[in-house]
């Protein structure tokens, strides 16, 4: 008679157990949108301090991505090789270093090289939460677990605009020694209650290892569905990253607001943001599914639109609310690209899969600061027009994606199964 408590201890112990693996990721990637949307405040004081031209602080911001880019794809076959924990602890140790470096930086290169190696360091995560997601829950959870670790882009933004501009009004520097603490605190986290791989889902892993023997990377990289992924997700991250790590400085400059103000709008922001992702995965799941293609689009039109009236209007309840709005939208696309692989990628090389998604994608991210810098600078302060370039590539991205093909896949799973 003392069993049947017992037992139903244990499930409700086990199912909450289940999650640990998931809620470490999400806690590894908000720490680490966190430290890099710290710079969209920080380059405000950095520029005065150090004199830098907008085409300088654009390259500044540029050379995180381009470390993001360039270990993307080696990152995502490392944690197929090796398994996700060892990959996630190396990469959070080395962001620990990069961010106390940064912190001691004074002179151009030097932030630029050190930016590049933080780059580097992040790039594996995303992929690392991928693999977390596809080896340890089933598939009616890995969509919506999926769009759900999205989440953890406007956490981590969230602390950045709010505390971390706190911090930074005071001296920047002290932003990012406040995330060397935390990293430590995570890492140490990590490596006692990350396991490398749960027993939550034995029937899962055995039918797994029966689909994944005859599975190659050349098998990916020949899937014309990875590569319009890779070149949606490349406009919506160029998108993203331009939009907002020069919105700080658009609203100072153009619109004359505070540290203050800014701060509080985009942390208000980012709150109102929280939900945008597990919408997003509601709507793809239920009332989009099998027309994922169309959400993207349709999202990728609307962003563009709310975007239009941010850089445009002048007046501030106008431009916080369609900031506001935005946040939903613009996410949307983005999220959706980056969930799709779950459906079409199997779990033996998903890792690989969205290295290789990430390391394109990260392309954006390199573009669009220098991109805008330079555009700025061309204009002699001219934002509105570098947003215009930004609006055409966005829905360009949403047009690619409606080549994408549902009728074969990577796997031999049934879309509707």
């Amino acid at each position: 008679m003392n069993s049947q408590p017992s037992t139903k201890a244990d499930n409700q112990r086990n199912g909450m157990l289940k999650y640990i693996p998931f809620m470490l990721a999400i806690l590894s990637s908000t720490i680490i949108y966190f430290d890099k949307n710290l710079l969209q405040l920080a380059i405000i004081p950095i520029r005065s301090q150090f004199s830098l031209s907008a085409g300088q602080a654009g390259l500044l911001m540029s050379a995180y991505s381009l470390g993001y880019a360039i270990i993307g794809l080696p990152g995502g076959w490392l944690i197929d090789r090796f398994g996700y924990k060892r990959v996630i602890i190396v990469c959070m140790a080395l962001a620990t270093l990069t961010s106390f470096s940064f912190s001691l930086a004074s002179t151009l290169l030097l932030f630029i090289t050190i930016r590049f190696v933080m780059g580097a360091a992040h790039a594996s995560i995303p992929s690392a939460t991928t693999k977390i997601i596809a080896t340890n829950y089933d598939e009616k959870q890995k969509m919506f677990l999926q769009s759900f670790s999205f989440l953890s882009s406007n956490l981590g933004s969230f602390i950045a605009t709010s505390f971390g501009a706190y911090l930074i009004a005071i001296n920047w520097k002290y932003s990012y020694w406040c995330v060397v603490i935390l990293y430590i605190i995570t890492i140490l986290l990590i490596i006692k209650f990350l396991p490398t791989r749960t027993d939550f889902g034995k029937n899962i892993k055995s039918t797994e290892s029966q689909t994944n023997k005859s599975i190659s990377i050349k098998t990916v990289f020949s899937n014309s569905n990875v590569w319009i992924l890779a070149i949606g997700v490349f406009c919506f991250n160029l998108f993203l990253n331009g939009y907002n790590m020069w919105l700080a400085s658009f609203l100072s400059t153009t619109r004359h607001m505070s540290m203050g103000q800014i701060g509080g709008i985009l942390s208000i922001s980012n709150i109102v943001g929280l939900g945008s992702a597990p919408l997003a995965g509601i709507l793809l799941s239920k009332l989009f599914k099998n027309k994922e293609k169309y959400f993207i689009l349709l999202s990728a039109i609307a962003a563009s639109v709310v975007a239009y009236f941010v850089v445009t209007a002048t007046n501030p309840i106008v431009i916080t609310i369609a900031i506001f709005i935005n946040t939903y939208f613009a996410l949307f696309p983005f999220v959706a690209v980056k969930t799709i692989p779950h459906v079409i990628i199997n779990e033996k090389i998903i890792g690989s899969t969205m290295g290789a998604i990430t390391t394109v994608s990260s392309l954006g991210g390199l573009v669009a600061p220098t991109l805008l810098g330079l555009i700025i600078d061309m204009t002699k302060g001219n934002f509105q027009f570098g947003y215009f370039v930004l609006i055409g590539i966005m829905i360009i991205g949403g047009l690619a994606c409606l080549l994408l093909s549902f009728k074969t896949s990577i796997s031999d799973k049934s879309r509707n199964q």
